[in-house]
């Protein structure tokens, strides 16, 4: 990815240098052009770094002979995805949000226009509308600004990205250098503003898929065609630091007991000659590790369909999932409580069923009688539809939380 990134860096900065070729660009002069190829190559580099957002307004405003700007992307109703300005006087651009947004009338041409459309403020229809609005009485007049020159950069059915530059008095009015100036760079904002979204997207898949994974209580392994780890969750790297019941020896993921790990590469490699034809979808077995603890282990391959796109790229080929057997008895058990209703008194005897069992060993641990656990066990069923206690101990394995618990 960051290979891609980079080459379209490089082509992006490429047009810009081959826009100096065509009769409009040779109307700026020397130092004008060296300041525009400076400008292109800050706002590329803004679609890959967003923080630089900020210095590229900085530079267009520099450029359009403007003392302000602005960079939006909102939906009608005033929230914001991208918030960029530079220029306002304290505390105003803060109220624009809040409260003047929304009072502004050059908002409707921005919502009805498409993208690419341009709109010099004192030249608009809505010109008068501004002057008698309380949004120019209370927001424009006191920082001294007299005309804007706006661009829409992106539309949709709900939203819109405008790009704004503001002059004050000494500046003068907008002009026909100022409009000629905003449609070089304008191209470049829209074309730069869709990388970033690209980015962002990718960015968001992948930044929420690890902070999920790493959430999960179940260990998460992903193996490349080599059948080498390239990336494993929190739970993952906890049990690999602790050497049980999984190691790695060298990139490869090992079960430490010795008949489990014939029975995980065995597996890993039947994954790996896997062709569609054999139909071969999962493979499942049981990883035993110290003191009798089994654990579940489910391999899944991601050579296929949407399982290609998750986040890691093209080098996981394999996920392997590793859970041990045992429950964690509290919390699914208060998670089936509350969906079944029962009373802290059946709570706790469903508790000790689970771990203990037998109506004996639980009277005994709870220091009640045998006759009152057969009454809690009894209600148990009724409630739950269940008659026999493994059937208990089944429901409950499946309320347990797949998150890991909270440090």
């Amino acid at each position: 990815m960051a290979v891609k990134i980079a080459a379209e860096h490089a082509e992006n900065r490429h047009l810009a240098g081959e826009l100096y070729d065509t009769d409009s660009a040779m109307a700026l002069s020397g130092a004008d052009a060296e300041e525009f190829a400076s400008l292109i190559e800050t706002v590329y580099d803004a679609a890959i770094k967003r923080a630089r957002w900020i210095d590229a307004l900085q530079q267009v405003c520099a450029f359009m002979h403007c003392s302000a700007g602005s960079l939006l992307s909102s939906d009608r109703i005033g929230r914001f995805n991208l918030n960029v300005n530079w220029g306002h006087e304290p505390g105003y651009w803060e109220s624009y949000q809040n409260h003047y947004f929304h009072l502004d009338p050059l908002n409707a041409w921005v919502f009805r226009s498409t993208a690419g459309d341009v709109l010099v403020a004192s030249r608009s229809p809505l010109w008068p509308e501004v002057l008698a609005s309380a949004y120019y009485r209370e927001w424009v007049e006191p920082q001294g600004f007299v005309d804007c020159i706006g661009a829409t950069l992106e539309k949709s059915p709900s939203g819109a990205a405008a790009l704004a530059c503001v002059r004050r008095e000494d500046e003068g009015l907008v002009d026909d250098a100022c409009s000629f100036r905003i449609g070089l760079i304008l191209p470049h904002f829209r074309r730069a503003l869709m990388i970033s979204r690209l980015l962002d997207q990718h960015d968001l898949r992948v930044g929420d898929f690890v902070e999920a994974m790493d959430a999960l209580s179940t260990c998460v392994f992903f193996l490349n065609a080599a059948g080498e780890l390239v990336h494993s969750n929190q739970s993952g790297r906890e049990i690999l630091a602790a050497g049980e019941p999984l190691c790695l020896v060298g990139k490869s993921l090992t079960a430490t007991d010795q008949s489990s790990q014939i029975d995980l590469r065995q597996a890993v490699h039947s994954m790996l000659d896997f062709r569609p034809e054999s139909r071969l979808e999962r493979v499942a077995l049981t990883i035993s590790g110290a003191n009798g603890v089994s654990y579940a282990t489910h391999l899944l391959p991601l050579t296929s369909g949407a399982r290609r796109h998750i986040g890691l790229g093209a080098a996981a080929v394999i996920a392997v999932f590793v859970r041990a057997t045992i429950i964690d008895v509290a919390s699914a058990v208060s998670a089936a409580a509350k969906f079944y209703n029962f009373t802290p008194a059946e709570a706790r005897v469903l508790a000790e069923i689970v771990d203990h069992g037998g109506l004996e060993n639980v009277a005994g641990r709870l220091g009640v009688s045998r006759r009152t656990v057969q009454t809690h066990l009894e209600r148990l069923f009724e409630k739950t539809g269940s008659k026999r206690q493994a059937d208990l101990v089944k429901l409950v394995a499946g309320y347990e939380s797949p998150l890991r618990p909270r440090a």
